[in-house]
């Protein structure tokens, strides 16, 4: 079944009016007349079966019938991750938010090769996912900003692993059996050219700061944070519940 995020409140008979680009998808990709059954949801109120109820140029609609499901409300990870080029920043935003991702911080590092983030595109992406992915939220895409801003206002009580290509850090498996299940947690994931010396030596005077291995192997920014985030997933976090 077709589903939409609306931010409106969601209850029986509630008429609600699709944005310009959801009624184009309505519209124009899927093809949909009156009557159309999809799903309607958000982070409050859960998922609702719904039925199209007009089809315009000028106005589309839908009539909320039932809900399907209450709101689960998903784990608390954070991702801070310095923007890569398009293809994979769109993948690795996309396979994220399926992963679980509730917080995504783009992050200027030293060794950046793009300076500038498309907001719109990839809030847009995000929200795909979320539709895909049958979540209730959608992911809060905070501003591109320095990595030692980010890192100045990060709460000290949440760990942030590193994930770190050479040099000595724990096994990620070995890492997280030190951390409390369904805890907040955050991962930080460098340029594709790596942090930089004077990074590394000021991640290391944050105490919140893991540091992680992913293997012998060098992994591309998008691969190493996949990687991380499906560990994390499959030994503390919501993969654990039955």
């Amino acid at each position: 079944m077709t589903r939409l995020y609306h931010c409106d409140d969601l209850y029986i008979k509630k008429v609600l009016v699709l944005n310009e680009g959801q009624a184009h998808y309505i519209r124009h990709v899927l093809r949909a007349t009156i009557g159309y059954q999809l799903a309607i949801f958000n982070e409050r109120d859960g998922e609702w079966s719904a039925v199209l109820t007009s089809v315009s140029k000028a106005i589309t609609t839908l009539t909320i019938e039932a809900q399907l499901r209450p709101a689960v409300v998903g784990p608390d990870i954070s991702l801070l991750f310095a923007p890569i080029k398009h293809d994979p920043l769109t993948f690795l935003v996309e396979k994220a938010t399926e992963l679980g991702v509730r917080h995504f911080h783009p992050v200027m590092t030293e060794r950046c090769n793009i300076s500038r983030l498309n907001h719109n595109r990839v809030l847009s992406n995000l929200t795909e996912a979320v539709q895909q992915s049958e979540r209730f939220d959608i992911p809060t895409l905070y501003p591109l900003m320095p990595l030692r801003e980010t890192l100045s206002n990060w709460n000290p009580e949440v760990p942030l692993f590193v994930c770190q290509e050479r040099g000595a850090a724990l096994p990620i498996a070995q890492a997280f059996q030190l951390l409390p299940p369904h805890e907040p947690v955050g991962f930080l994931i460098g340029p594709e050219g790596g942090f930089s010396s004077q990074e590394i030596s000021y991640l290391k005077t944050f105490p919140f700061i893991k540091y992680i291995s992913l293997g012998p192997r060098i992994l591309r920014a998008e691969t190493a944070a996949l990687a991380a985030l499906t560990c994390y997933q499959a030994l503390v976090g919501d993969w654990t519940v039955p």
